[in-house]
């Protein structure tokens, strides 16, 4: 993953001259000049005053960094007599898209080096030009390159350097294209017209870029600058002195480089993070300072064998497991004890759950394969298996032998107290912090799996660390681990060696957000399946830093990654309704209504109405029903039939509701000579459909919206009455000299259905239709009732097609 990183350049006015001064455009303005990163003074700064383009005044910092403007002066007529020997007197358009236009106006003859650099300091071209006085106008063609910013250098008898910035889009193969024309306008600079008129000064320095600042007529007597230094730096890495080829990443906030090293990159001031990824070589992680052109040599411990990460098998007690329903708006504590006589007790906060969830607590008997040679002190599985919390849980030890706790955390412990984790059955087992707080364990959990202690020797803790688990976020909290197991070994910690772990607790949260959660999340900003996955990444990320109080060290990259999430759940909510629109998918349901929640969980003051809409068009059905009753003799038979009925989601009952007309009426009877069938109305005055269950895993997470009944039957309730008011009559007629016989009027099919299923009837709400086969398509839903009582003999069919709503 790219990312772009803009630097600008820092300028603060200090003290601000009285309004009289400017009437007479007459004063001194006095300009200080620092290194941006290391408010070093910088000397021979050429400073330059420019009015309506003209400059007025030129000066240079002296050893303290200090320079004097005067805005008195008349004008200079040409660059020529301040030392430029060329002026890039305008570019356009900005920002562009294919090509930006560059004039040069050229004050003498000479040979220009143009050269294009990406925003990470990359050469993409150079190509020498000899140019000749007069003006000239120089055409970049970019229309291959992605979109971002890039800087132009063009270095002649002194250096001009300009940031462009692309948009639209580019294929990414790098053709770029430099031309220059053979226009002429002789040696003066032409001022620019203007009613009022306007100042800039620029700083020029190298290998600094230059300062372009522009002032109205409010422009401060003083002004303090900062200038961002261009630093060459090269990478090497090296095993046993020699030098070796490896892929590295620079990180700064977001910006973010690969290189492979041995190589070259022209980075601005600051700090980096130099990470490389596990390989045949062990892994880099170092931070660095570039405040000048250096070259940075890595040492590389080769190593051809990786361990893998630890799995272990749990042996679960059957016996001793506490499960209970807990609601999503209240949480819970729940109790457990082990065969130990270790108590558990597991705190999950209101809002932690997506929905009222079914949550197991089961207690360990037993570790085959544990890495802690001290043993098992005990543990708990927690279950739905890794099931993804929207705020941290606690999880509560309480040591049926309290001075385990003491004589397992002093310094001359053999055995040190050390938490762990896994997943699943034991898979990526791990490190994991914990702290004690009146004589208590307390573990912060973010998703469920197995958690417990145990007693691990200093060598059982090194031996761990080096087969680290498989996910960022793993490695991560076994590394706080180590850390905090470390200070319960230090109780006598300066403040010092304090805001030392800090530091690395930080560093090690830098990690896993550029490794994990910010390629995550700017993935799923136009990737919807990724969005569920992203957020949770990003949520866990966010708690840890908030747990180990360095979130505010990145505030910059969380306001970004909050702005992506945003934009990624419009995009996720609207793909996800199309889809089920387009395809009648009615999984899309469930996933629109996590995102939909999600997004009021994110942003509690998000306009609902529109998407809300959407989702009760995404509830929607149809329902068909036929039924056929007669007499198992065949004496006379009735069939009645549905057109489609729509059926709707009521938004202030929350109950699906529909209603339409029994179309269709025949009977057969012997005898019978003619037939009458009243239409009716066939009602659903209360409808409760299951929705398909929304499944998703990732990185060791899960969710599932049936987790709060995990053996629960999917089903579709309905309670209607099914034409209450259908009368037939038949007329009679055996042979031509008999009398004609009336028979009716009389509700024969709806008497008939209500005689066979009394069981399904209900006095105040009718008949309740329930026990469908689900079948979760297009086809949603159908229940069959085929029935054979005394004499009569019936088939209905009721069929629940789903029809979400363009």
């Amino acid at each position: 993953m790219n990312r772009y990183a803009i630097f600008t350049a820092i300028a603060v006015f200090l003290s601000f001259s009285a309004s009289s001064f400017f009437q007479s455009y007459c004063g001194n303005l006095s300009v200080n000049v620092s290194d941006h990163y290391t408010e070093t003074p910088l000397e021979a700064v050429r400073l330059t005053l420019w009015k309506d383009n003209v400059p007025i005044d030129v000066s240079y910092t002296d050893a303290e960094g200090s320079g004097i403007l005067n805005y008195t002066a008349s004008g200079l007529e040409t660059v020529r007599d301040h030392h430029k020997s060329f002026l890039v007197s305008s570019y356009y358009p900005i920002p562009f898209d294919r090509m930006v236009k560059i004039d040069l106006d050229v004050f003498e003859e000479q040979s220009v080096l143009a050269a294009v650099y990406d925003i990470s300091g990359r050469v993409l071209t150079k190509i020498r030009f000899q140019v000749s006085p007069g003006r000239r106008a120089l055409n970049l063609i970019m229309d291959n390159l992605p979109p971002g910013v890039y800087v132009l250098e063009l270095s002649g008898l002194h250096r001009e350097v300009i940031r462009l910035l692309k948009v639209g889009s580019g294929s990414g193969s790098g053709l770029i294209d430099l031309q220059l024309s053979d226009g002429w306008m002789g040696n003066e600079i032409q001022q620019l017209k203007s009613d009022a008129p306007w100042f800039k000064i620029t700083a020029e320095l190298d290998p600094y870029d230059m300062i372009d600042l522009h002032l109205n007529v409010d422009f401060p007597a003083h002004l303090e600058i900062k200038m961002v230094r261009n630093n060459l730096v090269e990478f090497i890495t090296v095993v046993n002195q020699d030098v070796v080829n490896k892929t590295i990443n620079l990180q700064k906030n977001a910006f973010n480089l690969s290189l492979t090293t041995p190589d070259i990159a022209f980075l601005k001031s600051g700090s980096y993070t130099v990470a490389a990824p596990r390989d045949e070589t062990s892994s880099i992680y170092k931070s660095i300072d570039v405040w000048k052109d250096t070259t940075f040599i890595f040492e590389v411990d080769y190593s051809l064998d990786i361990p893998d990460p630890v799995n272990v098998s749990v042996n679960i007690n059957d016996e001793l497991v506490v499960s209970q329903d807990v609601d999503k708006s209240t949480g819970i504590s729940l109790f457990n004890t082990d065969v130990y006589g270790n108590e558990y007790e597991l705190i999950i906060p209101p809002g932690a759950l997506f929905e009222t969830t079914e949550i197991s607590l089961r207690t360990i008997n037993s570790i085959d394969g544990f890495p802690f040679s001290g043993g098992l002190v005990g543990g708990v599985d927690i279950l739905p298996d890794g099931l993804q919390l929207f705020k941290p849980a606690t999880l509560v030890i309480r040591l049926n032998d309290p001075n385990i706790i003491e004589n397992m955390r002093g310094n001359d412990a053999e055995y040190l107290l050390t938490a762990f984790a896994y997943q699943g059955n034991g898979k990526d087992f791990h490190m994991y912090p914990y702290f004690i707080e009146n004589g208590e364990i307390h573990l912060h959990i973010f998703h469920f799996s197995g958690y417990g202690t145990g007693g691990a020797t200093q060598a059982d803790q090194a031996d761990q660390k080096s087969k680290p688990p498989g996910s960022e976020e793993s490695r991560a909290q076994e590394e706080i681990a180590d850390i905090l197991n470390e200070e319960a070994r230090n109780p006598d910690m300066t403040e010092e060696e304090y805001q030392e772990n800090q530091n690395k607790i930080a560093e090690i949260l830098r990690r896993w957000l550029l490794n994990e959660v910010m390629p995550l999340v700017t993935e799923a900003e136009t990737n919807e399946d990724l969005m569920y996955c992203a957020v949770m990444e990003f949520y866990s990320w966010e708690m840890t830093a908030q747990l180990y109080e360095v979130l505010d060290r990145f505030m910059t990259e969380r306001s970004q990654l909050m702005e992506s999430i945003e934009r990624g759940f419009v995009n996720a909510l609207n793909r996800i309704f199309e889809k089920g629109v387009r395809e009648k998918d009615p999984t899309q349901m469930g996933r629109y209504h996590l995102m939909l929640w999600m997004t009021m969980m994110w942003d509690p003051g998000f306009e609902i109405s529109p998407w809300w809409d959407k989702y009760l068009k995404l509830h929607r059905f149809e329902l068909e029903f036929e039924s056929v009753i007669g007499e198992s003799e065949g004496g006379w038979e009735i069939s009645v039939k549905t057109e489609r009925i729509v059926v709707e989601l009521d938004d202030e009952q929350s109950i699906f509701l529909g209603k339409g007309p029994i179309h269709h009426v025949s009977g057969k009877m012997e005898c019978a000579i003619s037939f009458e069938g009243q239409s009716s109305i066939l009602e659903i005055f209360y409808g409760l459909i299951d929705t398909p269950p929304v499944e998703i895993s990732c990185n060791g997470r899960s969710f599932s919206s049936k987790g709060k009944h995990p053996k629960a039957k999917y089903d579709v309730v309905f309670y209607l009455d099914p034409g209450g008011t259908l009368t037939e009559r038949f007329v009679i007629q055996c042979d031509p000299d008999d009398p004609i016989f009336p028979v009716g009027p009389a509700p024969i099919w709806f008497g008939s259905f209500g005689y066979i299923h009394e069981d399904l009837l209900t006095p105040e709400l009718g008949f309740i239709i329930t026990n469908w086969e689900m079948i979760f398509g297009e086809l949603y839903a159908r229940r069959i009732y085929t029935s054979s009582d005394h004499y009569l003999n019936e088939t209905s069919i009721f069929t629940l097609w789903y029809a979400p709503k363009p």
